[in-house]
């Protein structure tokens, strides 16, 4: 995917969606293991390949995942090192990236199991 096309796509997810200010749990693994693959937004059809930010500590990804859920969703509380932590060990094994509906299958287990 060219840079442009790259951005306008993750601006459109994070604006028309409501991802931002929902599941901090699925910020943390698209950040971690980023999103690939056609996702349908807003009648629109994306396939893309996220760009991974997983190698930055997670002090600075919880920062970043906190700009992103003020910045183009609600005024939440901020996403915290240990929320991202606690992600990176639970999903240390896992190699891929997401699709969709692993995504979406992974986090709908994780709220049923909280």
């Amino acid at each position: 995917m060219k840079p442009k096309r790259w951005i306008i796509t993750c601006t459109v997810l994070l604006t028309v969606t409501r991802w931002p200010s929902e599941s901090e749990d699925r910020l943390a693994r698209i950040v971690l293991h980023v999103l690939r693959g056609p996702i349908i937004v807003a009648e629109e059809e994306y396939n893309l390949e996220m760009l991974a930010i997983g190698f930055f500590d997670d002090q600075k990804i919880a920062a970043i995942l906190t700009y992103i859920r003020i910045t183009w969703g609600k005024k939440l509380e901020p996403v915290t090192s240990e929320t991202i932590g606690g992600k990176r060990t639970l999903n240390r094994e896992r190699s891929d990236s997401w699709t969709i509906q692993k995504l979406l299958d992974a986090t709908r287990l994780n709220w049923n199991n909280e």
